[in-house]
C-alpha cells in the first residue's frame, strides 16, 4: 500500500513540474521574442475564418495563428516574424534565410529575397503569400496558404 501511495505521490510531483516547466518555457519563448521583433518591418499577411499567417518580405519568415483571439500557433502570432526558417541542404552545404541559423548555415541565395512575395489573390477561401530564393541554379518558392482541413475520423 505505501508503495502505491509513493507512486502516486512522485507522479503527482512529475506532474506538477511538468505544468510549471511549460509556464517557464512559454515566459522564456516571449522574452526571446522581444529581442528579435521590429515593428518597423513590412508584413505581408493573409487568413482565411480561422487560421492567418503573416510573413516578412524581406526575408521569407513566418508566423500562423487563430484568426479569434490571435491565438500562437507558431513563432509569436500576431508579432512581427522572427524565427521560422526556411532551410535547405544542396550539394552538402546548409542554406538558412536566417543569418548563421541554424549554427553554421550559410545565407540562401546571399541572404537576399531572389523572387519578391506578394499576396496572390484566390478565388475561394484565402489568398496566398507567394514568393522566394535562387540558390545553387534552383528555384526555391515558399508559399503560405490558410486553408480549411476536412478529418473523416473524428466522426
Amino acid at each position: 500500500m505505501k508503495s502505491k501511495i509513493l507512486w502516486l505521490f512522485v507522479i503527482s510531483i512529475i506532474i506538477a513540474g511538468m505544468a510549471v516547466a511549460d509556464a517557464d518555457w512559454e515566459a522564456a519563448k516571449a522574452a526571446i521574442a522581444r529581442e528579435y521583433i521590429d515593428h518597423s518591418k513590412a508584413i505581408i499577411s493573409t487568413r482565411n475564418d480561422t487560421i492567418a499567417v503573416q510573413l516578412d518580405d524581406a526575408n521569407g519568415k513566418f508566423n500562423i495563428g487563430k484568426v479569434v483571439g490571435a491565438v500562437t500557433l507558431t513563432y509569436n502570432y500576431p508579432s512581427s516574424p522572427w524565427s521560422s526558417w526556411t532551410c535547405f541542404y544542396i550539394d552538402g552545404v546548409h542554406y538558412s534565410n536566417s543569418t548563421g541559423q541554424p549554427t553554421g548555415s550559410v545565407p540562401l541565395a546571399g541572404g537576399t529575397v531572389t523572387y519578391p512575395f506578394s499576396l496572390i489573390p484566390h478565388s475561394g477561401d484565402s489568398s496566398f503569400i507567394r514568393g522566394g530564393w535562387r540558390q545553387s541554379d534552383l528555384d526555391i518558392t515558399q508559399i503560405l496558404q490558410p486553408v480549411y482541413v476536412e478529418h473523416d475520423y473524428l466522426d
